[in-house]
C-alpha cells in the first residue's frame, strides 16, 4: 500500500520553498499528496485568506496549477480534501459545478469534506447539499468522502452524525481519521470493520496516551509513537476491500518538534507495521516461499532485481527462482552480490532447452554450463523449459514427448554426476506435451530421477484437474508453482478451445487453499513458488503492494478449507 500525506499539518513547512517540500516527501517514501481546496464565489479568497495561509488550503482556482507543480516532483494527487461556506442555499450548485471542473482537468477521484458536526439534528441541515454534491460527482466518476473528527462519533440516541451520514448520502464514502477514532474512545478496528464496505481512505493520526479535551491541540505525535494500535489497523486493512491505490495518507494536524521528520517517522514505521503485517499471512503459509525473477527484467529500468531481493525481505520471502535469462542479463557477479547484500538465496535455477533436434554433445554442454551456474548461485535444482516442439495431434504430441524424453535422459544423466535435481513444469499450453495429467506422468515415468515442478493452475490447459492431478504425480514432485486462472478472451489456449489468464489469488477457478491443506497432511511442506500477475494500470515490478494482496490470503485463509472449485 502507497502512502500519502495530507497537506494541513504541513501548512506551516509549506508557507515558504514548497518545491523543496516535495522533493523532500519523495525521497521519505511519500507517494501522494492529499491537498485541501476551497470552493465558493471568488470573495471567499479574501475573506479567509489568513485562514488559508495558516491551514494550507487553496482556493479552487490556484487548485489546478499546485496539483501540476506537486506531480511534477513525482507525486501523485488522486483527490483532496474540500471547504466551502456556501455549501447551504444557492451556493450549492456553484460549488459543485467548480468541483467537478477541477476534478475532470486534473483528473481527481475523490473529494473529502469534514464538518465536525456532533448532533445529528445540526447535520441535517447540510443532507440536502450534500446528496446532491454526491450525486454530480457520481455522474463524473468522482467520489465524495466523509472524514470524520471524534464529534462525528458522539451518542445521539443511539445514533452518531457519521453513520447518520453515511447512511443518508447512498453514494458517500468514508476516509476514517483512526485517531479522532481513538480520541472518541472507540476502537478503530471495530469502526473499521462496521464500515469496510465504504471506507476508501484510512487517515493516519496518533495521538498521546493522555490526550483529552484539554491538550487537544497538543496531544499529536508522529504515527507509531503514541498510542493508537498501529498494528491492528495495518493488519485489519490489510482486508479491506475498497481502499484507493493510495490508501493510506498521514493527517498529523501539528507536531511538537518539527513535522517533517515527525512525517518521516511515521512513514518508517507505517512501512514497518506493513511488513510485520505481511509476515503473519507468512507464517500461516506451510512452505517456504520464493517468488518468481522473470517479473522484473521486463521492468529492468524502473525495478531492479535488487529491488525485487528487497521486497521478498520486507515480506517476509527467503527464497527466489531464478531464470537464466536473468543472470546473463546482470551477470553472475552483479546477481551474487545482490543476494549476499539482501540474504536472499536462490531455490531454483529456471533454463532454457532447445530440444527441435536431437544433439547429445550439445544438450551436454548447455546443461553443465546451467549445471556450473546453479552451484554458484548456490542451488542443487534447476528446472528445464523445452522449447522448439509443439504439436497439433496425438500423433505429434506422442513424437515430441519422446524426443523430450530423449534430450532430457541427457540432462539427468549428467546432473546425476553433479548431485543436481533436474525438473520440468507441467505448461499451461496444449501445444506441448506437458499440459495434462498423462502426458506429464508418461515423461517423468520414462526419465528415472526426473522430478515435477507442479503449478497448480497449468494442468487445466491440458484438461486435467488440480486436485487430481496433485494425487496422481505428487510422488514425483520437487517443489510447486502456487498460480491461480481464470477463463478468458486472451491467454494460453485449452484443448477444450477455451483460455484461461493468470489472476491473483482466490479470484480464479483454482482450489488453493485446498491443495495446501492437502500437501500439507501429505507431509509435503516444500518450497513454494508465488505466481501472480501484474495488477492493473501498474508497471510489472512496481507492484510489492500487489503481491502483499497474495500474502494476505495465507492470513485470510488462516487453515479453514475453501469449498472445492474444480470437481
Amino acid at each position: 500500500m502507497k502512502i500519502g500525506v495530507n497537506t494541513y499539518g504541513l501548512s506551516s513547512a509549506l508557507s515558504g520553498e514548497s518545491e523543496q517540500i516535495w522533493d523532500e516527501l519523495k525521497t521519505m517514501g511519500v507517494s501522494a499528496i492529499e491537498p485541501c481546496f476551497i470552493f465558493g464565489s471568488d470573495d471567499l479568497q479574501l475573506k479567509h485568506s489568513d485562514w488559508m495561509e495558516k491551514t494550507g488550503f487553496i482556493f479552487w482556482k490556484d487548485a489546478a496549477r499546485r496539483i501540476v507543480e506537486i506531480r511534477s516532483h513525482g507525486l501523485k494527487v488522486q483527490g483532496g480534501h474540500f471547504a466551502s461556506t456556501e455549501l447551504l442555499g444557492e451556493g450549492r450548485d456553484l460549488v459543485a459545478e467548480q468541483m467537478v471542473r477541477l476534478a475532470k482537468e486534473c483528473g481527481l477521484k475523490y473529494y473529502c469534506l469534514s464538518l465536525m458536526v456532533s448532533a445529528i439534528q445540526e447535520a441535517e441541515k447540510y443532507i440536502p447539499a450534500l446528496r446532491y454534491i454526491a450525486e454530480k460527482l457520481a455522474e463524473e466518476g468522482i467520489e465524495l468522502l466523509y472524514h470524520n473528527h471524534e464529534s462525528e462519533l458522539v451518542d445521539d440516541s443511539n445514533d452518531t452524525v457519521l453513520a447518520y451520514f453515511l447512511r443518508e448520502i447512498p453514494a458517500m464514502k468514508l476516509e476514517l481519521d483512526v485517531g479522532w477514532v481513538f480520541y472518541a474512545g472507540k476502537d478503530p478496528v471495530e469502526i473499521m470493520r462496521l464500515y469496510r464496505e465504504k471506507l476508501r481512505i484510512i487517515h493516519f493520526k496518533d495521538i498521546t496516551s493522555d490526550a483529552c479535551q484539554e491538550n487537544r491541540e497538543h496531544c499529536f505525535t508522529a504515527i507509531g509513537e503514541g498510542a493508537i494500535p498501529l498494528q491492528e489497523i495495518i493488519q485489519e486493512a490489510e482486508h479491506l476491500p475498497q481502499l484507493y491505490e493510495i490508501g493510506y495518507v498521514i493527517d498529523q494536524d501539528r507536531s511538537e518538534t518539527d513535522i517533517l521528520q515527525d512525517t518521516k517517522a511515521s512513514v518508517m514505521n507505517i512501512n514497518a507495521g506493513m511488513c510485520v503485517s505481511r509476515k503473519i499471512g507468512v507464517e500461516n503459509c506451510p512452505f517456504l516461499l520464493s517468488v518468481w525473477s522473470y517479473p522484473s527484467l521486463h521492468e529492468r529500468q524502473q525495478n531492479s532485481f535488487f529491488k525485487l531481493c528487497q521486497a521478498c525481505v520486507r515480506n517476509g520471502i527467503p527464497y527466489i527462482d531464478l531464470m537464466s535469462i536473468e543472470l546473463h542479463a546482470y551477470g553472475m557477479d552483479a546477481v551474487k552480490h545482490i543476494m549476499t547484500a539482501t540474504g536472499i538465496k536462490v531455490n531454483c535455477y529456471i533454463v532454457v532447452l532447445d530440444v527441435s533436434s536431437y544433439i547429445p554433445e550439445d544438450i551436454k554442454k548447455s546443461m553443465n554450463k546451467y549445471f556450473a551456474e546453479a552451484k554458484l548461485l548456490g542451488t542443487d535444482k534447476i528446472m528445464i523449459i523445452p522449447y522448439g516442439i509443439t504439436c497439433s495431434d496425438e500423433k505429434e504430441e506422442r513424437a515430441a514427448a519422446d524426443k523430450i524424453i530423449k534430450c532430457l535422459q541427457i540432462a539427468e544423466k549428467e546432473a546425476a554426476r553433479c548431485d543436481i535435481t533436474v525438473c520440468v513444469e507441467d505448461t499451461p499450453s496444449c501445444h506441448i506435451p506437458l499440459s495434462s495429467t498423462e502426458e506429464c506422468h508418461y515423461i517423468l515415468s520414462k526419465v528415472p530421477g526426473l522430478k515435477l515442478v507442479f503449478d497448480t493452475a497449468n494442468m487445466i490447459a491440458g484438461g486435467s484437474v488440480p486436485l487430481e492431478s496433485y494425487e496422481k504425480l505428487k510422488g514425483y514432485i520437487s517443489h510447486v508453482h502456487l498460480k491461480d486462472v481464470c477463463y478468458g478472451e486472451d491467454g494460453d489456449e485449452c484443448a477444450d478451445g477455451r483460455k484461461i489468464v493468470c489472476v491473483p489469488w482466490g479470484q480464479g477457478i483454482v482450489p488453493l487453499n485446498q491443495l495446501m491443506q492437502r500437501m500439507k497432511a501429505d507431509g509435503c511442506t516444500k518450497t513454494a513458488m508465488i505466481e501472480y500477475t501484474e495488477p492493473e494500470n501498474h508497471s510489472y515490478m512496481g507492484h510489492e503492494e500487489h503481491l502483499q494482496r497474495f500474502l494476505a490470503m495465507f492470513d485470510k485463509w488462516g487453515g479453514v478449507t475453501e469449498p472445492d472449485t474444480l470437481t
